[in-house]
């Protein structure tokens, strides 16, 4: 992820240095438009050149990818959001505030996230009053996963008290991910890009530890006929 290269001071302050990797493989083949997508998905796995190239996190430093994959759990992203626009609901019910201020609040533990401030608390607490300030199909957004992602970082993490870098880095990443292109029907631009949230593989340990902090996202431009792995393993601290 040359965004997070690029920006290594926040991306060592967010922890998402250690246990977060990312790479881009060329696929030896053109996707289809009726692509069996979790035959894909283990087909990755198990690649040669991914296996090579690519490491995920063990309790203590890297590992390579061990075992043979034989079934996915994944979801498939929404990719329809084209502006930073989305997130400017968190300024309507002052979890920031105009001047871009995070509005703090009583810290709290939830499964090894420190919540001490209203952005962590409504992306980590099912019970915040601001929980569901986003509908269910709006966080099914790639966006909105990275934004969640760069905001409650690593078990490590030194948040941010302005919510000016998440966003910068968000937008940037997102970018970085997608792919666009001029549709021959209509003459607009659109995005091309399939967005996987791998959740687990059958046959292949990719997370050393259970947490819905994990992630593992495959982004497949099928124009290029490239795929982008973003991962990240919430690995405790204690």
């Amino acid at each position: 992820m040359n965004t997070l290269r690029k920006h290594r001071e926040l991306s060592k302050k967010w922890n998402l240095d250690t246990t977060h990797a990312s790479a881009t493989f060329k696929l030896s083949r053109r996707w289809k438009e009726d692509e069996d997508v979790e035959k894909f998905v283990v087909d990755f796995f198990n690649d040669k050149q991914v296996r090579a190239n690519f490491q995920v996190a063990a309790s203590r430093g890297r590992t390579s990818l061990l075992g043979h994959a034989k079934s996915a759990t994944f979801e498939t992203l929404k990719t329809r959001i084209t502006s930073m626009k989305f997130f400017d609901r968190l300024r309507d019910v002052e979890i920031v505030a105009k001047s871009g201020f995070i509005r703090k609040c009583m810290e709290e533990d939830f499964e090894g996230v420190a919540a001490g401030d209203k952005l962590r608390r409504m992306l980590v607490d099912e019970d915040d009053e601001e929980y569901c300030l986003y509908e269910d199909e709006e966080k099914e957004e790639l966006i909105f996963h990275i934004f969640k992602r760069l905001v409650i970082g690593g078990s490590m993490c030194q948040w941010e008290d302005e919510i000016k870098e998440y966003e910068r880095l968000t937008k940037m990443i997102y970018r970085e991910l997608l792919t666009v292109h001029k549709s021959q029907s209509t003459g607009g631009v659109e995005i091309s890009t399939i967005a996987l949230d791998v959740k687990d593989v059958e046959g292949v340990a990719i997370f050393p530890t259970d947490s819905e902090h994990n992630f593992c996202y495959l982004c497949v431009d099928p124009i290029q006929s490239l795929v982008t792995v973003w991962y990240g393993a919430f690995v405790p601290y204690w």
